[in-house]
């Protein structure tokens, strides 16, 4: 359970690059306890203003 004042740290790292995107890992730890695993695709893109 979170709870207010609680410490967040969220930790992505790099797995691969698959064409333009990348394969990621990340983690979250709520006052210091792991809470959450994920892995995900990132692709940049470019936005325009």
């Amino acid at each position: 359970m979170v709870v207010p004042g609680d410490l967040l740290r969220i930790e992505v790292e790099q797995e691969e690059k698959m064409g333009e995107a990348f394969v990621m890992n990340g983690k979250v730890s709520v006052a210091g306890k792991n809470v959450l695993r994920v892995k995900f695709i990132v692709a940049m893109i470019e936005v325009g203003a």
